[in-house]
C-alpha cells in the first residue's frame, strides 16, 4: 500500500469516526446544560457531559460557544437548577423544525434562569439619628457599602429573594405600587404653598429642612402630562423659600386639575421594613432589612443582567419551560423581521424593569402561550406587535403597567387569558393601539385593574366572550381616540362599573355593535339583545340614548348571577339573560379567525347550533360546571 494511499485511508477513518460523534444534518441534537455542573469544554451532548452555560451566552467558552446550533435543535437545561447569566439566540430554525431552548424536561420542575448577582455586604448598624439623616427608626437601619456598579437606585436589590422597596413619602399602601398616583401627595391646584413645575417643586408643609445638601441623592416622582409619572433626581435644595429643583421631567404637570408627587430614595424616609434607599456621595445603601432575625443570615443579590432570552431578528425559536426572574426584560423579540415564534409555559417574576416588558414579541405568525407572569414591577406583562401573533392562555398578575399590550399587531387574537391586580401609573388591563387591525379579544377574564380594556388609533376590534370586572372603577372599555372600521363588543359580561358607564367611545370615527352582553352602563352605537344592570342617568336621557326593542334592565344583581359578591358571574336558571340573546356568527369576525371555535363560552361549555343563546359570557349548561371559573381553575383552555 503507498503512503498516498495510506494517509487517505487514515483520514478517510478519521472523517468517519468525527461524523458518528456529531449529529448529521436534519437530525435533531440535544444539548444539555447544568448551570451547577456542568462544563463548556465538554460536548454537551448528554447528561454526564453537559455544558455549564448554553450556546448565546456572552460568556460560554469552549464548545458551548462555537457550537452552531441547526433545524430541529434543542436546547435542555437541568430543572431545579440556577442559571445566572443571559443568552442571546444566535441560530434560526425552519418553518415545522424550531431551535428550542426549553427548561423542563430534564431535573426536577423547571430551571431557573435568574438575573441577579449574590451581593455580600458587611452591615454597619446607625448608631443615632444623625447617622442617617435624621431618621428617628435610626436603630432598625444599617448601611454598608453599595454593590460594585451601582449607580442607579432603580436597579432591584433583593432580600432573600424578595423586592426590596424603595424608601418613599408618602408611603403607598402598597409598595410595589410606588406609582400608584392616588396615594401621592396631593398639590392644590392654584396654590401658592405647593407649586410644581417640571425643574422644581416647592411644598412648604414637606420641604422644612435646614441644610442645603440635605435632599441630595433623593428623587422627584411626578404626575405630569400624559397620564405618566416621571423621575427627576433632585439637584439643589433653596431652605429659605422651601423648594427643591430637579431633572426636567420631559413633561409639564397638570394645571387645570389638583398636581400629584411624591419623594423617592432618601434615608429620612425610611420608615417601615423592607425599605432602602441609595446615597451615592456616600456610595451607601442604607436598608431596614425585612426579616427580623440577624441581618448578617439574609441573602442579598443584586439585578445585573437586562435580558434573560433575546430573540431580535431570528426566525422559528422557542422558547419553552423556564422560570425566569430578577431581570428587567424576560424574553425580548425587537426586531419584526422575526417569524415562528414560540414564548410557551415559563414563569416570569420578580422583575424591576424600569417600564421595560417581561415578554416581547414583534414578529410575523408567532405564539405567546401559557406563561404566567407575576409581580413585574413598572413592567409591562407582554407586548407584542406583528402579523398573525396569539397570545392565549397566558396568567398575568402584577405587572404595574399594561397586562398584554398590541402595538401594531395586525390579523392578531388576544384569547383565554387572565388578567388582573394591576394598578400602577397607565395600568390598563388589555390594550390595543398603534395601527393595530383585525383583532380578537376573546374569552379573556380582565378584574382589579384600573381600566381594564383600552383601544387607540385602531381598527376592526371584536371583543367577544370576555368577563370583565371592573369593581367599581371607571368606564370597562375606553376608546382613546382615532379608532376606524367596526368596534364590536359581543356577548362579553362587563359587571360592577361603579359609574354604570362600559363602553366610551370618545365620539371616535367607528361603526360601534354592542349584541348580546350583559353590561353595567349603556354604549352608542347599533346595540340590541342586551341585558343591562345599571344605567348612568346621562345615558337614558331624552334624545341620548334608549333601550332597543330585546334589550332589559336587571340591577339586582342576585337576580341574574350565581354569586356576584364573590365575583362569580355565571347565570342563575332563572336569569333575565337565559336564551334571551341570538347567534351572534353575523357580528364575529369567523372569516378572519376561521380556526377559532366561537361557539363555546367562557367555562368551555357548547353554545346552542341553532336557536338563541344565553346573554352574556356564559351559557347556562345545568350541573355543567360547580365551580365558577378563576385564574385557579382555569388551567384548560379550547
Amino acid at each position: 500500500m503507498s503512503n498516498a494511499l495510506t494517509f487517505n485511508t487514515k483520514c478517510l477513518a478519521a472523517t468517519l469516526l468525527l461524523s458518528l460523534s456529531l449529529p448529521l444534518y436534519g437530525q435533531a441534537a440535544t444539548y444539555y446544560v447544568d448551570f451547577q455542573a456542568g462544563n463548556d469544554v465538554k460536548d454537551g451532548l448528554s447528561q454526564a457531559s453537559a455544558w455549564k452555560r448554553a450556546p448565546g451566552d456572552p460568556v460560554a467558552t469552549g464548545s458551548a460557544r462555537s457550537v452552531q446550533l441547526r433545524p430541529r435543535d434543542t436546547v435542555l437545561f437541568k430543572g431545579g437548577v440556577v442559571y445566572n447569566g443571559n443568552i442571546t439566540v444566535q441560530a434560526s430554525g425552519v418553518s415545522g423544525s424550531p431551535i428550542t431552548y426549553k427548561g423542563n424536561g430534564w431535573g426536577t420542575g423547571k430551571a431557573i434562569v435568574d438575573g441577579s448577582t449574590p451581593w455580600r455586604p458587611i452591615w454597619t448598624r446607625c448608631s443615632s439619628a444623625a447617622e442617617c439623616a435624621g431618621n428617628p427608626q435610626f436603630a432598625t437601619i444599617y448601611y454598608a457599602s453599595a454593590p460594585s456598579g451601582y449607580t442607579d437606585f432603580q436597579q432591584a436589590i433583593f432580600e432573600n429573594g424578595d423586592f426590596l422597596w424603595y424608601s418613599q413619602s408618602p408611603n403607598p399602601s402598597d409598595p410595589f405600587y410606588h406609582d400608584n398616583i392616588e396615594e401621592m401627595t396631593l398639590v392644590p391646584r392654584g396654590s401658592m404653598t405647593q407649586v410644581q413645575t417640571r425643574t422644581a417643586h416647592r411644598d412648604t408643609i414637606f420641604f422644612t429642612q435646614t441644610d442645603p445638601s440635605f435632599w441630595r441623592g433623593a428623587y422627584i416622582y411626578a404626575w405630569v402630562t400624559g397620564n405618566v409619572t416621571r423621575l427627576g433626581p433632585i439637584t439643589s435644595f433653596n431652605p429659605g423659600n422651601a423648594t427643591v429643583t430637579h431633572a426636567d421631567l420631559g413633561s409639564d404637570p397638570y394645571t387645570d386639575r389638583p398636581g400629584r408627587y411624591a419623594v423617592l430614595n432618601h434615608p429620612s424616609l425610611i420608615d417601615r421594613p423592607g425599605e432602602f434607599a441609595y446615597v451615592p456621595t456616600e456610595n451607601r445603601i442604607y436598608l431596614w432589612p425585612r426579616s427580623s432575625g440577624p441581618i448578617a443570615s439574609n441573602n442579598y443579590a443584586v439585578g445585573n443582567h437586562i435580558t434573560a432570552f433575546y430573540i431580535g431578528a431570528r426566525q422559528y425559536v422557542t422558547i419553552e419551560g423556564f422560570a425566569i426572574r430578577h431581570y428587567a426584560f424576560g424574553i425580548q423579540n425587537d426586531n419584526s423581521s422575526a417569524a415562528g415564534l414560540v414564548f410557551r409555559k415559563n414563569e416570569v417574576s420578580k422583575f424591576r424593569s424600569g417600564e421595560k416588558y417581561a415578554i416581547q414579541m414583534s414578529a410575523t405568525n408567532s405564539l405567546v402561550e401559557g406563561n404566567r407572569i407575576t409581580d413585574c414591577n413598572r413592567a409591562v406583562g407582554i407586548l407584542a406587535g406583528g402579523n398573525g401573533i396569539t397570545i392565549k392562555g397566558n396568567y398575568v398578575k402584577r405587572t404595574s403597567r399594561q397586562g398584554i399590550w398590541f402595538m401594531g399587531a395586525k390579523n392578531s387574537r388576544i384569547v383565554w387569558n387572565t388578567v388582573e391586580d394591576i394598578r400602577g401609573a397607565h395600568a390598563n388591563g388589555i390594550s390595543i393601539y398603534s395601527s393595530s387591525s383585525n383583532v380578537l379579544v376573546a374569552h379573556n377574564i380582565v378584574r382589579r385593574t384600573n381600566s381594564p380594556l383600552t383601544y387607540e388609533a385602531s381598527s376592526n376590534i371584536t371583543f367577544f366572550g370576555n368577563l370583565i370586572d371592573s369593581e367599581g372603577g371607571g368606564f370597562t372599555a375606553n376608546d382613546w381616540f382615532g379608532t376606524s372600521g367596526t368596534i364590536a363588543f359581543v356577548n362579553n359580561t362587563f359587571a360592577r362599573n361603579g359609574q354604570h358607564a362600559a363602553i366610551k367611545s370618545n365620539g371616535s370615527a367607528a361603526r360601534y355593535v354592542i349584541i348580546g352582553n350583559i353590561l353595567d352602563g349603556g354604549g352608542a352605537g347599533t346595540h340590541d339583545y342586551n341585558l343591562y344592570t345599571g344605567l348612568a342617568s346621562w345615558q337614558t336621557s331624552q334624545n341620548r340614548w334608549s333601550l332597543a326593542a330585546h334589550e332589559r334592565v336587571e340591577t339586582d344583581l342576585g337576580r341574574s348571577f350565581v354569586a356576584p359578591g364573590s365575583a362569580d358571574f355565571r347565570l342563575l336558571p332563572s336569569s333575565t339573560a337565559v336564551n334571551r340573546g341570538l347567534n351572534p356568527a353575523p357580528y364575529l369576525p369567523i372569516s378572519t379567525f376561521p380556526d377559532y371555535d366561537f361557539n363555546v363560552d367562557l367555562a368551555g361549555n357548547r353554545r346552542p347550533s341553532d336557536g338563541a343563546w344565553d346573554i352574556g359570557a356564559y351559557e347556562f349548561v345545568a350541573g355543567a360546571r360547580t365551580k365558577p371559573v378563576t385564574s385557579s381553575n382555569r388551567q384548560r383552555v379550547p
